[in-house]
This record gives C-alpha cells, sequence and structure tokens, in this order.
C-alpha cells in the first residue's frame, strides 16, 4: 500500500480540455526535462505513477503507465494504465500520427503545423517557445541575428560580384565575335 494521501495529486492540478473524453488534470508542480510531472518525493518522484498508486492500486512489475490521453502532465487515474513498454511505444507512434492537438490545446490545422521527417508540431508553440529563448538569451540571439546579416551581406557580395564577372565576360564574349 501506498503511503500518500490524494491531496498530494489534486493539490497541483489544473483541470484542461484537450479533446480526450474526460478532462486531463494537468500538473502544476515541477516537470523533468521530458515534460512529465515530478513530486519531488523519494520513492516514486513521477506525478502519474503516484497518481495511479493512489487512486488505482500498485503497478506490476516492468509496467510503464501510459497516458492515454497522451499529455505528459496529465495525472487523471481515467488517463492511465499500465501496459508493457512495447505497447507503450507502439501506442506512441499510432497517436502521434493521428493527433488533432498539441500538448498545449493549440488546434494542429494545416495553417498551425509544420511536417518535418520525424513528425510533425505547432507553429504556435515553436514560435511562442522561440520568442521565450529570446527573451531569456537576448545576448545570444543578438549575435546570431548579427552573424546572420553578416553571412547574408557577404552572399549579396559574392553575388554582385559574379554578376560582375559574367557581366564582363558577356561583354568580350561579344567583342570577340563583333571582329
Amino acid at each position: 500500500m501506498i503511503n500518500a494521501h490524494p491531496k498530494q495529486i489534486t493539490a497541483k492540478i489544473d483541470i484542461v480540455d484537450l479533446g480526450f473524453t474526460t478532462h486531463c488534470w494537468s500538473w502544476t508542480g515541477a516537470l523533468n526535462e521530458y515534460g512529465y510531472g515530478r513530486t519531488g518525493g523519494t520513492i516514486d518522484t513521477y506525478a502519474h505513477r503516484l497518481s495511479y498508486k493512489i487512486f488505482i492500486g500498485a503497478i506490476g512489475k516492468d509496467l510503464h503507465i501510459d497516458h492515454l490521453c497522451r499529455n505528459r502532465r496529465c495525472v487523471n487515474p481515467l488517463h492511465l494504465e499500465a501496459v508493457t513498454r512495447s505497447e507503450n511505444l507502439k501506442r506512441r507512434v499510432n497517436h502521434y500520427a493521428n493527433r488533432t492537438h498539441c500538448k498545449n490545446g493549440h488546434d494542429l490545422t494545416e495553417e498551425n503545423t509544420y511536417v518535418t521527417k520525424t513528425g510533425k508540431g505547432c507553429k504556435k508553440c515553436r514560435y511562442q517557445g522561440l520568442v521565450r529563448w529570446r527573451n531569456n538569451h537576448s545576448d545570444i540571439a543578438r549575435q546570431r541575428n548579427n552573424e546572420a546579416k553578416r553571412k547574408w551581406r557577404k552572399s549579396r557580395r559574392e553575388l554582385k560580384e559574379c554578376r560582375a564577372i559574367n557581366q564582363t565576360d558577356a561583354v568580350v564574349t561579344e567583342n570577340l565575335k563583333g571582329n
């Protein structure tokens, strides 16, 4: 039996609608680098695992907790299922191919979606992340912007030089044809 109380979970959640059958309980506490909620406890530090143990029961050996809603912050026990690692990976691949909303709830419409060889993403989230990064790293952003401007100016100079050489070649060729 887990030595925890449901208030440990419910004290740090926001109820959000991300289009799943029921609302997600979005963890507002600390997150790890992959976006999973952390409780700060010593035994089970993942918030979704603690929620599963409190509201549903023990997690079998070698089982992973799958977020059926695909929201890593979600600790709603109705959205959590204990599955094998391979089943969890299969579900992840299938879901990301068919998802309609990003993790922040933005619609993944054609206008708001970018596609790469590794999948698709939300343009709004990407832009917001870029703005956050620029605000937190203004000196680096300014330096990179200046470097980009220098490269662009250099490429423009090289293009002008190339055009000048081509025009000179054309004049010489015309003069040779005329003789």
